[in-house]
């Protein structure tokens, strides 16, 4: 493991030989090593965690031994699908002005792990998912990507009116269509802080 003055060591890993294509392609892209296919990631000292190429879905794991389980994006989970009934989320609607304007398109300029934008756009909201972290945002693009394959009426009404955008908020709003300006009020911008747990 690393001091804490170090930066955290990261790795990408197949869970399968038939993830290595894949594996191989986002390790390209996000600059990092590439570990034997079907490591354990409890025994992978040589990074501080992985990103695990699993199928269809993508996980960030810390290793070594007695650590936390994986953090992935499941929309269709059974938290999320608890969580759309919950009063948390009349509470967020309440915040961005849920069913005072309309239509509403919200830019979530710290998307996280997605999950107030996914309770926003199952609200009614356009919602645009900002990520400027390269990691997090592919765990938000597999996210989607899983959801979108399951099928789900509701997922797919909700995926529907969401955007990702791999990148810096302020950057978003060059390529906004219609122009926040053409929204005028409409337009509302989250800036969510990141809570322990991984935030969004």
């Amino acid at each position: 493991m690393h001091t804490d003055n170090q930066a955290a060591e990261l790795a990408l890993l197949a869970a399968d030989s038939r993830d290595d294509a894949v594996a191989a392609a986002l390790a390209g892209r996000l600059g990092l090593a590439l570990l034997p296919t079907g490591s354990d990631p409890a025994s992978c000292e040589a990074v501080d965690a992985v990103l695990v190429v699993s199928g269809d879905c993508l996980s960030l794991q810390q290793t070594g031994r007695g650590v936390p389980g994986p953090v992935a994006v499941d929309f269709g989970s059974a938290a999320m699908r608890h969580r759309r009934r919950s009063g948390h989320n009349e509470l967020l609607g309440r915040a961005v002005g849920v069913g005072k304007k309309h239509p509403l398109l919200v830019l979530d300029a710290t998307a996280g792990l997605g999950r107030d934008g996914f309770v926003l756009a199952d609200l009614g909201c356009e919602v645009i998912l900002c990520e400027r972290e390269p990691v997090i945002a592919e765990l938000l693009r597999a996210g989607m990507h899983v959801a979108a394959g399951r099928r789900d009426p509701w997922l797919d009404e909700v995926l529907g009116r969401m955007q990702l955008h791999p990148a810096d908020a302020r950057s978003c709003l060059l390529y906004t269509s219609p122009s926040p300006r053409d929204l005028g009020s409409n337009l509302v911008f989250r800036l969510l802080l990141e809570k322990g747990g991984g935030g969004g």
